[in-house]
């Protein structure tokens, strides 16, 4: 889409918003004029600038988490109930606890028993649910097929959700915060966290991931680093991938949208971590200026950039609880020029048409992120020898391998110091 056919999308949007809307949300209602870089150069200092708003000192690629090594099978019965033993031959817990604040969240590391792809590794975030259906909404489904495949997975959920119980933080000039419930804790994380206006709250929710990826980069033989989360979990992917470009591989399922599409469905609005108008403010004049650090547009965009990098949003058309619909028409194809136009990385948008709820489905797994990764979705059954009629499938893989293990390649030999990514429906929790 370029200027010349917004104006028919933009009073659609206006008229399905009416005037029903109390307080809209910052937007110049314009997808077209919502990227504010358009060269190589000024994408880097885009995702610099969004880095030092949420980390002041850069990303912190030296901090690890505390690695509590072979859990054994009774887990299995607890935190990873839903997950097939069977495809798991170790569990290992990381605590990150986020930038020394006391402030602990937990991820698990699954080593496949089928080691055909165990030095790739794919987080699955989770995002918002918490027991007793903490691998819903296709999750489970998700870490099962990749394990059956032999992928390493790190399994992740939200700050104060499932097994990750921790309220308070102890920050440096503010002493002990606490956060209280997932119901509230989520807007009083960003809002009370670090200076007023400021983003050091967003480290509670992506800092276990940087540290999860971290620690990846000290297994022997790395080839790449993927993302893929449901809802909340889409909404980290997101952010994650816009952050971090050794996530080579990013699918946020069911995640977000932007500002000026959901004053037009006001129940899409959403947690503060969605909205929060510092971050994501898009109402930026024709000569560029205004807006907040990075809109959702540039967040999609960011995702992308960068050799060999890989980002396809995803959306539920009939989803039951966010983000349904076709809204993503309206920006899907400016994101895609914006990211051809940096030479570097691919973005596209895939609808799914078949899911009937809010969930990873097994379309989006067997259409997006196998094909992806380049192999064969087998559900949760380990493959056997290929047919031929398959094997060029697999075959495709390769050139995805190739190039991540050239990223790889100068991954390290660049920074040698480095051992270490229609209407909506929502709930207000997402």
């Amino acid at each position: 889409m370029n200027r010349k056919t917004f104006p028919a999308v933009l009073l659609a949007l206006l008229a399905w918003c009416g005037p029903g809307v109390a307080t809209p949300l910052p937007t110049n209602n314009d997808p077209a004029n919502q990227i504010r870089f358009d060269t190589a150069a000024e994408a880097d200092a885009k995702r610099q600038q969004l880095t030092n708003f949420i980390w002041s000192g850069g990303l912190p690629f030296t901090t690890m988490p505390t690695v509590t090594s072979n859990l054994g099978q009774a887990v299995f019965a607890g935190d990873l109930a839903g997950i097939n033993a069977s495809l798991v031959s170790r569990v290992d817990r990381l605590d990150a606890n986020v930038s020394n604040f006391d402030f602990h969240s937990n991820a698990y590391l699954l080593t496949p028993a089928n080691t055909a792809n165990s030095n790739r590794v794919v987080i699955v975030h989770q995002g918002h649910s918490a027991y007793p259906d903490r691998f819903d909404a296709g999750v489970g489904r998700t870490v099962n097929a990749l394990l059956a495949q032999g992928f390493t997975v790190n399994v992740m959920q939200q700050p104060l959700f499932g097994w990750n119980t921790d309220q308070t933080a102890v920050v440096p000039g503010q002493g002990t915060l606490n956060y209280g419930t997932s119901d509230t804790g989520h807007a009083a994380m960003i809002t009370n966290t670090g200076p007023v206006g400021g983003g050091m709250g967003f480290r509670l929710f992506l800092e276990p991931v940087i540290q999860s990826i971290n620690y990846f980069e000290t297994m022997p033989n790395l080839i790449d680093i993927s993302m893929i989360g449901i809802s909340g979990g889409g909404w980290t992917t997101h952010l994650a991938a816009a952050i971090d470009s050794r996530i080579s591989l990013s699918i946020p399922v069911a995640g977000s949208a932007p500002l000026y599409a959901r004053n037009a469905d006001p129940p899409s609005v959403g947690d503060l971590e969605q909205f929060y108008s510092p971050l994501f403010n898009e109402n930026i004049a024709p000569d560029g200026s205004g807006g907040g650090v990075a809109t959702w547009l540039e967040l999609y965009a960011l995702g992308a950039f960068g050799e060999g990098r890989n980002e396809i949003m995803v959306t539920n058309l009939n989803d039951t609880c966010c983000f349904s619909g076709t809204f993503a028409d309206s920006f899907a194809s400016i994101v895609t020029a914006s990211v051809d136009g940096l030479g570097q990385g691919e973005w596209s948008y895939y609808r799914d048409t078949t899911a009937t709820t809010h969930e990873i489905s097994a379309n989006t797994l067997s259409q997006v992120l196998f094909p992806a990764l380049g192999v064969v979705y087998t559900g949760g059954v380990v493959p056997s020898v290929p047919e031929p009629s398959t094997f060029a499938l697999q075959l495709s893989g390769l050139v995805v391998l190739m190039i991540a293990v050239r990223r790889r390649w100068a991954h390290y030999r660049v920074q040698p110091t480095i051992t270490m990514p229609t209407a909506m429906k929502a709930m207000p929790n997402h």
